[in-house]
């Protein structure tokens, strides 16, 4: 009997002391909680990055960033003028509105000028507003409101969310349809490009950059007017100039379109190396580079050449060519289809 005493007053303090531990455990634990929690709540303007909201130099509203949050105070009296966001645009507006998502993320608008929420957090999605208005999306369609939150072009449209600002610019906006394809509209929200577009790009303040199947590329001007069908393989619009490339052809024209500025462009020019009729020292068969036909690549496919005028002979429309003699040239259309040309770039049939 005594042993069995000893034994359960053992298996006491064993117990004892591990529910000590626990017991410390949840302590330290609720301790570091309850620190997170203050400091939650701690949230002041000294902490993390500040930055204004307006350009103007009477504007008192200044944003907040703290691990994820965003807040806007005023500046004089350091006081919250905003409940705090998940997200808040902070880049530059040309409106009086910007974009918050708020905690249950949803969207809505917040006046750069007062610091004060104007349109409540209610959308999916929504972006900065553009000559008067805003594009939100509502029960997954597209449409914009005005200041006052109203529907200026009712929701109706597609949408996705990385790679698309619809965003109006002299009185249009690239716009998606229901089907996925892009069109542009007007400020009634009526097609003025019909929406047969795999993307629409604004690559410069006249143009935007249309393009079908990911392969061809056309080019609209500031109202939505086509003014290149999609014909070309590539389309680069620079401040200063047009770089156009169709059927194995590139050249560079004014922004305006109406004058050739160069008429032949290439990425590359390569020399053929031949089989010398000499060998080296080591008996090996020299090689040269055979002149003056050579060949240039465009968008990684080729065409012969002529290296002293600098002109190509073909269009780079080929796969690969290869030197067979002077007058000579394999060139393949695919990896398998193959015809023969000669210096002129002549299709010869029938070669000896």
């Amino acid at each position: 009997m005594k042993t069995t005493k000893k034994s359960t007053s053992r298996w006491s303090v064993i117990w004892k002391m591990l529910a000590a531990v626990l017991m410390l455990l949840f302590i330290v634990l609720g301790c570091i909680r309850l620190y997170y929690v203050i400091s939650s709540w701690h949230y002041h303007r000294s902490d993390g990055f500040t930055q204004s909201l307006s350009d103007e130099p009477n504007v008192e509203v200044m944003y907040r960033y703290y691990y994820h949050d965003y807040r806007v105070y005023d500046v004089e009296t350091g006081e919250p003028l905003t409940p705090r966001f998940n997200y808040l645009y902070c880049g530059k507006v040309h409106d009086t509105l910007t974009v918050f998502t708020d905690k249950e993320n949803k969207r809505g608008y917040l006046n750069t000028k007062t610091g004060k929420i104007a349109l409540p957090a209610q959308w999916d999605h929504a972006w900065v507003f553009s000559e008067g208005v805003g594009a939100v999306v509502k029960n997954n369609r597209l449409g914009f409101i005005d200041h006052a939150g109203n529907w200026a072009i009712k929701p109706q449209f597609g949408y996705v969310i990385e790679g698309f600002e619809p965003v109006f610019k002299q009185g249009i906006c690239t716009m998606k349809d229901t089907t996925g394809l892009f069109g542009i509209i007007d400020k009634q929200g009526q097609w003025v490009l019909a929406p047969e577009y795999t993307s629409i790009e604004r690559v410069d303040c006249a143009y935007r950059r249309l393009t079908k199947d990911y392969t061809f590329y056309g080019l609209a001007d500031s109202t939505g007017r086509v003014v290149l069908p999609c014909e070309y393989s590539n389309i680069v619009v620079t401040e200063n100039d047009i770089v156009l490339t169709k059927d194995g052809c590139k050249w560079m024209t004014t922004t305006d379109l109406k004058e050739v500025l160069h008429p032949y462009m290439i990425d590359n020019q390569y020399s053929f190396t031949v089989a010398a009729s000499v060998y080296t020292n080591d008996g090996e068969t020299a090689y040269k580079e055979y002149e003056p036909i050579g060949y240039y690549s465009i968008d990684w496919k080729y065409g012969l050449l002529n290296r002293q005028t600098g002109k190509p002979i073909t269009p780079a429309i080929y796969h690969l060519i290869e030197y067979v003699s002077p007058n000579l040239y394999c060139c393949y259309l695919t990896s398998d289809d193959a015809i023969f040309l000669n210096a002129r770039g002549e299709e010869i049939k029938s070669p000896q």
